[in-house]
């Protein structure tokens, strides 16, 4: 049983998650197969939590499920917090990651109260790496960003950054991660970019390839809306081959998509399409359905983009649908904001509709202290003005949007500030 327990962890470290799973599982059928005592349930406990690690990497496959309740229940038939912690952190994911964010949340706050009953670092740190995914798609960016900050500096003050981990991926890349990309969403760009460099510098330290694509990920996500298209295609562009070089496709697709949406930004629109089919094409087959709004909102930019408002409108709505069925409070902003700009531009005859729709999109994202997602709102709305030949208002909202990117210190040559200049000065 005990080289099944360590060839299942080296295949975890190796990759080979479904070899890991295997051993696993082998390790575990020993260990029904002889009287069960306080040890043996301690060991079962123990391998069920490790074979949750290969799991998450494959996009918690069938049979995860059945995993989490039987190492839920023996942890509490044995009072082991400290492992509830983790049981916990992965019920959270779990649910997150299958599209029921709510019921994400809810294990989340769960894992948090049995880590501080716990009462350790490696408790809180494990606790961190489930709950903000949950806390992200729900748009509580500040959430995100105090428990980001609070775990990489307990991890460091412990010089704890390279001991602690999940699987072959260390839980500091992964709070750098969550913790740049809110800080992104909030428009706290130059912070942001610091806390990733950090991350970064720690994953390629230590050849910690999972962890060197993840970051580039979460680049992605603030390189999009600061409108950097060179940064965007060149993170994306290494998040791919990191995602590729360890097998591990689940992500995969999420950074194809980032990819058209570099190619979208330097106006190749047929390259950005292709991607970003690609990418949900693999998501589909491996990935994450609480992502499936993300690409139908990616599409609907590239179809506005090609001057396609009826698909681009056609998307969007897709987009909003199926981030209300998720609970995905950031996707259904992000779906309104882009829903009313394909409207304004299919039917200008109906700007009351589609400016009510960004509107919207707007309200969300201010209550999320998302200023990028307004900028966006008001980029768009200034645009459908102008398209239906509203100047005054269309420049009203155009120079809102150009005063939050001066704000926010977007690059020189950011996307979206050239597209708004350029409106302002096709508007005089």
């Amino acid at each position: 049983m005990h080289y099944l327990r360590l060839s299942g962890d080296r295949a975890t470290r190796d990759y080979a998650n479904w070899e890991a799973i295997r051993f696993y599982q082998e390790a575990i059928h020993i260990l029904d197969s002889q009287p069960q005592s306080e040890e043996t349930k301690r060991a079962k406990l123990d391998i069920f939590i490790s074979i949750l690690d290969p799991a998450f990497f494959l996009g918690f496959p069938e049979g995860s499920s059945e995993f989490l309740a039987e190492a839920e229940r023996l942890a509490w038939e044995l009072g082991d917090d400290g492992s509830l912690v983790a049981v916990y952190s992965r019920f959270s994911l779990y649910h997150t990651m299958r599209g029921d964010i709510s019921l994400g949340v809810e294990y989340s706050w769960k894992c948090f109260d049995a880590a501080e009953k716990a009462g350790d670092v490696r408790s809180m740190s494990l606790a961190a790496f489930d709950i903000c995914s949950s806390l992200f798609f729900s748009g509580d960016f500040l959430e995100v960003v105090m428990i980001g900050r609070k775990v990489i500096e307990a991890l460091e003050e412990k010089h704890l950054e390279k001991e602690l981990k999940v699987g072959p991926w260390t839980v500091y890349s992964d709070q750098c991660a969550w913790c740049g990309e809110a800080l992104g969403m909030m428009g706290e760009f130059e912070e942001a970019k610091t806390v990733l460099k950090k991350g970064i510098e720690h994953a390629l330290g230590i050849g910690e390839v999972f962890g060197i694509g993840y970051i580039g990920q979460a680049h992605c996500v603030v390189s999009f809306p600061e409108g950097d298209a060179d940064g965007l295609a060149y993170h994306a562009s290494r998040s791919i081959e990191r995602f590729e070089e360890t097998g591990v496709k689940f992500l995969l697709g999420i950074s194809m998509a980032w990819s058209g949406l570099g190619y979208l930004l330097l106006g190749d629109y047929e390259t950005a399409r292709e991607d970003i089919e690609k990418g949900s094409e693999s998501n589909r087959e491996f990935g994450l359905p609480i992502m499936l709004s993300f690409f139908s909102w990616a599409l609907s930019l590239v179809d506005l983009g090609a001057g396609a408002p009826g698909k681009a409108k056609a998307h969007a709505e897709e987009a909003l649908r199926l981030a209300r069925v998720h609970g995905a409070v950031l996707y259904e902003a992000l779906a309104l904001v882009a829903l009313g700009r394909a409207e304004g531009e299919e039917s200008p005859s109906r700007l009351r509709e589609a400016s009510e729709h960004i509107r919207c999109g707007i309200s969300m994202a201010e209550e999320m202290l998302s200023k990028p997602i307004s900028q966006l709102g008001y980029i768009f709305l200034g645009e459908v003005f102008e398209l239906a030949g509203r100047r005054e208002e269309a420049v009203e909202e155009l120079r809102k949007a150009e005063a939050m990117m001066e704000e926010l210190r977007v690059i020189p040559d950011s996307y979206w500030l050239t597209r708004t200049r350029e409106a302002l000065a096709r508007l005089g």
